[in-house]
């Protein structure tokens, strides 16, 4: 059996910034029979990260982000702890970037685009800071939630053996799927 270890940190963006992890170790995932489940809480994402572990964040960019209640728009303090995240990431980090709610509207008839609106910003390979800043800034908050999905998409994007972690930046919950993410 192959030995594996993925964490999900998943950041809140409103008045602070809150990481989630979810790890998981077995040579499956956290459903896998003698697999286990661990969730811990900090309150510095970046400590989630290490530069040997490839790492994707995931950027909810759907519409409940323009709220203005973080104090401002939910996706600019999304957007600034990214910032500030990758500014303090040593050079040799591999990271990537996944967006989801960026291309649709949040109408019932864009559901089913929207709950498919995930699209790769940066991809997974050696920290490309210009990249990233265009990347984040570039984007604009608009339509669905497809938490799941995103995360699958995320986890499919990192090496199959090793250490890996995953950051996903929301402020709620999916919109697509009632299963829990981490499960």
């Amino acid at each position: 059996p192959r030995s594996m270890r993925l964490r999900v940190a998943i950041c809140i963006a409103a008045t602070a910034i809150i990481a989630v992890g979810c790890s998981t170790q077995g040579s499956g995932g956290p459903k896998e029979a003698g697999g286990t489940q661990q969730v811990s809480v900090t309150a510095d994402p970046a400590s989630e990260v290490s530069a040997t572990a490839p790492t994707v964040i995931v950027l909810d960019a759907s519409g409940s982000m323009k709220q203005d209640d973080a104090p401002g728009p939910r996706i600019d303090a999304a957007k600034n702890a990214i910032h500030t995240l990758v500014s303090g990431l040593p050079d040799e980090a591999a990271l990537g970037l996944i967006a989801y709610g960026t291309a649709t509207g949040s109408s019932d008839a864009e559901k089913v685009a929207g709950c498919r609106d995930i699209k790769t910003v940066v991809p997974l390979g050696p920290l490309d800071r210009n990249a990233f800043a265009a990347g984040i800034d570039g984007l604009s908050a608009s339509g669905y939630t497809p938490i799941l999905s995103a995360l699958q998409q995320a986890a499919a994007a990192l090496p199959a053996d090793g250490e890996r972690t995953i950051i996903l930046v929301s402020d709620g919950e999916d919109t697509c799927s009632t299963e829990p993410p981490c499960e």
